[in-house]
């Protein structure tokens, strides 16, 4: 069954709760992003860019080509994308099982499992509740969608890991200063401790983690390409530069940790231009589109050249010598659109517009009277739309459809 995007935009949103769900009388947990330096973030709706995928030749941001792997081309280097078919050849089975896990934020884990719990109580704004694993919280989740389908490889566990809070820094055990997750908040490798106690406690193990769906952020930037965005008195490196660090970090924390991990699938942030808080607004959603494409950019000339990229670090996923200190990393499905305008996909972002395409639809936490909400968490439309083309992504994609699917199509 094929899952296009078209499809997603038609979809009549579902909002049955379900046995699971709980009353939530008050906000979602997690904060509002607090106070924002002068200028930041932008009036709601005004960032306006060109996604990754639709830069035209000479097009340019911020000195930057686009692309999903730069120059302006959204087409897979030749041997890195036979590595990665090669790779997802290879997966196979570990003690009964293949686990596809998802780790990051809180935008993470609503798209990827849903939640239990509503902001005041509103049945299409999910908070970043605890994934029940290997079930959903939501029909409109990826878990949920999944699972429906029919088609998936029965060895296949889906498994959510994103928990909300915990952005780049949480997930990098190399920095210093993480501070660790609220299980343990001293602990730099607690989010990775965290998943595999939860792992364990449902009869499976981090060995069978083979694949990763990696979507994460920085909740309170410092600082934007171009520099127009900064906090005032921040002389250090642009969101966009320690963005790619951080997840140059958590890929080789994932090797280490996931041993027979081989493919990670990056995807980057939905549209932050509604936003009302400094919680990841625009125009830094915008700009982790090049931190991702920098990263897989830094691997593929690793892998050709021998040269170690000094912000991604070191990323070989060769065997041999020197050793292998990171999975393969590939573009899961771009998710950034310029609002209502929509991408060459025909994905776009409303913020309940009267006019089309959005038709009032609402793809964001909106909140209440007294209580805007951050426009910043996806509402259940958005988490719909995310799920849905992810969802696509792994039914189709060369890298993905040996192992997700059942005999390795999802026809």
């Amino acid at each position: 069954m094929k899952h296009r995007l078209a499809a997603v935009l038609s979809l009549v949103l579902i909002t049955s709760l379900g046995a699971s769900a709980q009353a939530q009388t008050g906000p979602c947990f997690g904060g509002s992003g607090g106070s924002c330096p002068p200028g930041e973030p932008l009036l709601s709706g005004s960032f306006q860019a060109t996604p990754l995928i639709d830069f035209v030749p000479g097009q340019t941001y911020m000195g930057l080509s686009g692309g999903l792997y730069g120059n302006n081309s959204n087409v897979v280097p030749a041997r890195h994308d036979q590595d990665g078919q090669n790779l997802a050849a290879s997966i196979h089975p570990i003690n009964g099982k293949i686990i596809f896990l998802a780790i990051g934020m809180s935008n993470t884990t609503i798209e990827f499992c849903g939640g239990n719990q509503f902001n005041y109580g509103k049945p299409n704004q999910p908070c970043p509740t605890s994934c029940p694993n290997p079930a959903s919280n939501q029909p409109q989740s990826f878990m949920a969608q999944a699972q429906g389908t029919g088609v998936l490889n029965p060895a296949l566990v889906i498994w959510d890991g994103a928990m909300g809070g915990e952005t780049f820094l949480d997930w990098d055990p190399f920095i210093t200063g993480t501070k660790g997750c609220p299980v343990n908040p001293t602990n730099p490798w607690c989010n990775y401790d965290r998943v595999k106690r939860d792992l364990n406690a449902a009869g499976f193990d981090e060995s069978q983690v083979q694949a990763i769906w990696l979507k994460n952020a920085n909740g309170h930037p410092q600082c934007s390409l171009g520099r127009a965005h900064c906090d005032a008195g921040y002389t250090g490196p642009e969101d966009a530069v320690l963005a790619e660090q951080y997840m140059g970090d958590t890929l080789r924390a994932i090797h280490q940790r996931y041993v027979n991990a081989k493919l990670v699938f990056v995807s980057n942030r939905i549209y932050g231009g509604y936003a009302n808080s400094c919680l990841n607004p625009e125009p830094f959603a915008y700009e982790y589109g090049f931190s991702i494409q920098k990263l897989i950019v830094a691997q593929i000339n690793q892998i050709n050249t021998g040269h170690i990229d000094t912000n991604a670090g070191n990323l070989n996923y060769n065997a041999g010598a020197p050793p292998i200190t990171s999975p393969w990393v590939g573009w899961g499905p771009y998710l950034w659109a310029s609002g209502p305008n929509a991408n060459s996909q025909g994905l776009f972002w409303c913020s309940g517009q009267a006019a089309a395409p959005c038709f009032g639809e609402q793809d964001f936490r909106a909140g209440i009277s007294t209580d805007p909400g951050d426009f910043t968490h996806p509402s259940t439309a958005g988490e719909q739309k995310v799920a849905t083309i992810l969802l696509n992504f792994m039914e189709t994609s060369p890298y993905t459809k040996p192992w997700f699917c059942l005999n390795g199509s999802c026809v």
